[in-house]
């Protein structure tokens, strides 16, 4: 027999007598890891309200828990509080802009040019009155002063009328019925015009009195008959205009002075004036509200501003005390 020097032989365990350690199985009553896990963890209803939680943990550390996070939340928060400010300024401001516009360029000049038409067709008429008694028997007898200033007089109103229906030609454009009278007056006028200058004319000849006379009253009842209830048509609807002009602006004029030819008619148109420059001090005053009716909020936008601002610095003043 051979023996070999540091070799061993042990003898190999059978299969069948290997140690296996039998597997555990859980009672059928107790629950596996699985159930005890989702047990502890309160079950999967509670896991959305449980994320919630721990995201707005996480978003309180990110931006409040620290000095530097709360400064840079309240500087967001006041850029967006001034961006707010601004955006309201601005449209205050293009809403009173707009009602500024349509009264200083429709309203305003409509009203006016209306009351300055009828005043302007009454003095007309009155100082070609002026120069038919003035001028004498064809010029023989003429009283140069009163004639002189008659004449001056008739040719700064005829100056007014062309200009008050150019005027109101350009502002009524749109609305049809103030169209149609401003054609009527145009025409009216100018018809009326021919009959003073027929009646001048004719006073202007030997014997002429009497067929001026003739003229100067037709061209007289033309304008009672016909320019005069234009005119004052024209004014009724200037002030409908400027009632819903103010009526819109709370949901958003001077005159010529009066005749002294003419007592009971500038009375009345005094009258009308004033209602005109009331409405028209009315439309002014909504359009500057619709600017003022938002200083409250932009007044608590920047308190707002402030007392973020405030509550952000001071941690950090605390820490220089």
């Amino acid at each position: 027999m051979t023996i070999t020097a540091g070799a061993s032989h042990r003898p190999q365990p059978e299969a069948g007598a290997r140690s296996s350690q039998p597997a555990i199985t859980p009672p059928v009553g107790s629950p596996g890891p699985q159930r005890q896990e989702a047990s502890r963890t309160g079950g999967p209803g509670h896991r959305p309200a449980q994320r919630t939680v721990a995201a707005w943990a996480a978003l309180r550390r990110r931006y409040w828990a620290t000095v530097p996070a709360r400064l840079r939340l309240l500087r967001a928060a006041t850029v967006v509080l001034a961006a707010a400010l601004a955006l309201l300024l601005t449209l205050a401001g293009l809403a009173a802009l707009g009602t500024w516009n349509s009264v200083a360029d429709r309203d305003a000049p409509r009203t006016t040019s209306a009351a300055d038409l009828d005043l302007a067709l009454n003095d007309m008429d009155a100082q070609a009155a002026n120069i038919l008694l003035s001028n004498g028997d064809a010029g023989k007898g003429r009283l140069q002063t009163p004639y002189q200033k008659a004449v001056g007089f008739y040719g700064g109103a005829r100056k007014e009328i062309g200009h008050d229906l150019r005027t109101l030609a350009v502002a009524a454009q749109g609305d049809k019925t103030d169209e149609k009278s401003v054609e009527s007056l145009t025409d009216d006028f100018a018809e009326y015009q021919e009959l003073i200058g027929r009646a001048l004319e004719n006073d202007g000849h030997h014997g002429g009195k009497a067929s001026a006379l003739v003229d100067y009253r037709r061209a007289t009842d033309l304008l009672q008959q016909q320019l005069v209830p234009a005119a004052r048509t024209l004014v009724s609807s200037n002030d409908k205009a400027f009632d819903a002009e103010y009526s819109s602006a709370r949901s958003a004029l001077s005159s010529q002075p009066s005749n002294a030819h003419f007592g009971a008619w500038m009375a009345a148109l005094d009258k009308v004036t004033d209602i005109n420059r009331a409405h028209f001090t009315a439309s002014t005053d909504a359009g500057r509200s619709a600017v003022t009716g938002q200083l409250p909020w932009a007044g608590g936008l920047l308190l707002a501003a402030m007392a973020l601002t405030a509550l952000g610095l001071r941690p950090r003043l605390a820490e220089f005390r």
